[in-house]
């Protein structure tokens, strides 16, 4: 496929704009696609400038660890500092506990070792250790405050729910000025929680005042309200149940209202009355033709059931099937409440189940049928390592399939290349197998033992700082967990032999 040249000049124009603000982390994924897709397709102009930006995203990332390797010195040696200080206040220690696990947090990965980051988290657990007693004692006076703020407001809330024309407003000056002192007194609160109780503290101390100012209209006023609204309600076009609710609470309110001077009472209840009655009868009308609807939309629902209960999937691209059946579900909505509805929303939901589960199976099998072609692929790279200990160096070629993409081609080039290098040790390699058979073992929720839960946190942390910019699919990550896998290299044969029969087990879990 032909590039878009004034797309990638679009890119390479926000690749520059990326180093300019120093964002090394966009620049570099920008940078790498840039790279991948223009391969030997790109003009002599282009290709310099993507040349010329690559090494300006190496210089900025050289400046970030330059920089923030003191800077991340400075930080442990004060953080370790502070664990062992004996004469600072529980609050000063929480407080300075904070700014450095904030500091440290804006480094990113500048400078990051795993040696650094693990004494970092130590003297970070052993203050928090020195504090639990503090931090909960806090938690536990913030946690009261807010409850005791939430009462006051729902106290209020109450109090503003009701109409009281007749109360006395020295009365409610009084409960006011309590409200706030109270308020005042309970704190400190939990930040987030707090800030949206302010607002409704506000809110119904704002309603409060409204109620002292007012001082309540007259029974009758507010019962010519209450005809009024009705009338109006019944005169919409709104759906008839929603219009039958609101002349419930309408009516409800009426009640709460008490009785009008005995004249106006009957003349009140009399247009009341009657708007209501059209409501309602709108209401009954509407129900009978809903429940016509519900009959058909009910047989349709019968027939989806038997269609999809006749059909069972043989290949995974029958789930396509299964989404239009899902598609058409959605479409006629929610089985009604009632036996037969239940009946059929039980029936349904058992077919659903028995079909997720075969297709469940059938992927099932075609992954362990591709591991297949994978563990042979790996196989052959694992011999050839051996091979190439004793000075004899090979490449292995990557099978003609399905199952490996251009990443896996990538990945197989990159695994013959390191053979072809200057002799290491193994042990990266190693350790880097374990560390995938443990991501594999996350994907598939299988279980791990002890001896992986330090190559588990390894393996979460980099998944989260994979996923930040885009969360990937899980067979998407399974790709590129293989694709790690193979471009893994080169191995020794025993942990290879060590290592195989667990990736043979996982695929089989």
């Amino acid at each position: 496929m032909p590039l878009n040249l004034e797309a990638i000049s679009a890119e390479l124009d926000q690749l520059d704009t990326y180093l300019e603000a120093g964002k090394l982390k966009p620049a570099s994924r920008l940078h790498r696609s840039l790279r991948d897709r223009t391969e030997g397709q790109l003009d002599s102009e282009r290709q310099t400038r993507l040349r010329q930006l690559g090494a300006r995203v190496a210089e900025l990332r050289d400046w970030q660890n330059f920089v923030a390797a003191p800077k991340r010195e400075q930080l442990l040696e004060a953080i370790t500092t502070l664990a062992e200080r004996e004469d600072l206040s529980d609050e000063q220690r929480d407080r300075q506990h904070q700014q450095l696990i904030q500091q440290w947090r804006s480094l990113g990965d500048a400078a990051a070792s795993r040696e650094s980051s693990q004494s970092f988290r130590s003297a970070s657990d052993s203050i928090k250790q020195q504090l639990q007693d503090y931090r909960e004692a806090r938690k536990q006076a913030r946690e009261h405050n807010l409850a005791m703020r939430e009462a006051l407001c729902e106290q209020l809330e109450s109090l503003n729910g009701h109409a009281m024309g007749d109360a006395d407003p020295d009365a409610l000056r009084q409960i006011r000025d309590r409200a706030r002192e109270e308020w005042r007194r309970h704190t400190p609160v939990p930040a987030g929680p707090g800030r949206q109780l302010s607002h409704r503290f506000g809110e119904a101390l704002t309603a409060l005042q409204g109620l002292i100012d007012q001082r309540a209209g007259e029974i009758a006023a507010a019962k010519q309200a209450l005809v009024d609204a009705a009338e109006a309600l019944a005169d919409e076009d709104a759906p008839a149940r929603a219009r039958a609710e609101q002349a419930k609470a309408l009516q409800t309110r009426w009640r709460e209202l008490g009785r009008a001077p005995k004249g106006e009472e009957q003349r009140l209840w009399s247009a009341f009355r009657a708007a209501c009655d059209r409501i309602f009868a709108a209401r009954d009308q509407d129900r009978e033709a809903r429940d016509t609807r519900e009959q058909v939309r009910l047989e349709q629902w019968q027939a989806l059931i038997e269609r999809l209960d006749s059909w069972e999937p043989t290949t995974l691209e029958d789930a396509a099937q299964l989404d239009d059946a899902l598609k058409e579900a959605d479409a006629l909505g929610a089985l009604p409440r009632g036996k037969r509805g239940d009946g059929m929303r039980r029936r349904w939901n058992g077919i659903l189940k028995r079909r997720e589960q075969r297709l469940d199976e059938l992927h099932a099998q075609q992954l362990r049928q591709e591991w297949q072609q994978w563990r042979d692929l790996l196989e052959q790279h694992a011999v050839a390592d051996a091979s190439a200990r004793q000075g004899n160096i090979e490449d292995v070629e990557l099978p003609e399939s399905s199952a490996f993409d251009d990443a896996s081609r990538q990945a197989n080039a990159a695994r013959n290349q390191m053979r072809r290098a200057e002799p290491v040790s193994a042990n990266a390699a190693n350790e880097r197998l374990a560390e995938l058979r443990v991501h594999l073992a996350i994907l598939f929720e299988a279980p791990l033992g002890a001896e992986d839960e330090s190559r588990r946190l390894t393996v979460q942390v980099a998944r989260i700082n994979q996923q930040l910019g885009e969360r990937l699919e899980r067979d998407e990550e399974l790709d590129e967990v293989l694709d790690a896998l193979l471009a893994n290299g080169p191995l020794d044969w025993e942990a290879w032999q060590a290592e195989l029969p667990r990736f043979d087990a996982l695929f089989n879990h």
